[in-house]
């Protein structure tokens, strides 16, 4: 039996917006309808924007490279891209019925995002809005034949997947 602990509904994610005087991002959620997403600035006292976006029901976020990446989880499927100001800059389907978890880039800037209902681990040009590869992690899958991959991070050329 595989157990996870869940952080609190509240993720902060520091990201320096030169077009706002927020210098941070909040993703909240309800794992179920909707989500937002709030710049505020930690100086004391904090002062929260109004919301940037609304975000899938159960969502994660990952900050790379200027953009904040967030992946509708369940039955969302899609992977949502945000500039620095927090406008949407890109929405896409992952497809239907994978569930993507997470998503990481190695050191090339390719993007990679695990698949909770699928034995996959996509490779995805966030560019084109396509996925380019699919990677199989059926020999990792447990008595169900799925290996459940979710969080994800990289370090160097090396991609670490929790299963």
């Amino acid at each position: 039996m595989k157990t996870t602990r869940l952080l609190p509904i509240l993720v902060l994610l520091a990201a320096a917006s030169a077009a706002t005087a927020q210098s941070a991002w909040v993703l909240t959620t309800d794992y179920s309808t909707f989500g937002r997403l709030r710049g505020f600035a930690p100086d004391a006292p904090w002062s929260v924007g109004a919301d940037l976006a609304t975000v899938p029901g159960d969502a994660v976020a990952r900050h790379h490279d200027g953009r904040l990446y967030v992946v509708g989880r369940a039955g969302a499927n899609v992977l949502q891209v945000y500039g620095e100001s927090g406008a949407l800059e890109r929405e896409f389907s992952l497809g239907a019925g994978r569930n993507p978890q997470d998503i990481a880039f190695d050191t090339a800037g390719d993007a990679y995002v695990s698949c909770y209902d699928t034995a996959e681990l996509l490779k995805v040009d966030v560019a084109t809005e396509a996925v380019t590869a699919v990677y199989s992690t059926a020999p990792w899958a447990d008595a169900d034949g799925l290996p459940e991959t979710a969080w994800m991070t990289a370090v160097g050329d090396m991609l670490y997947i929790a299963a």
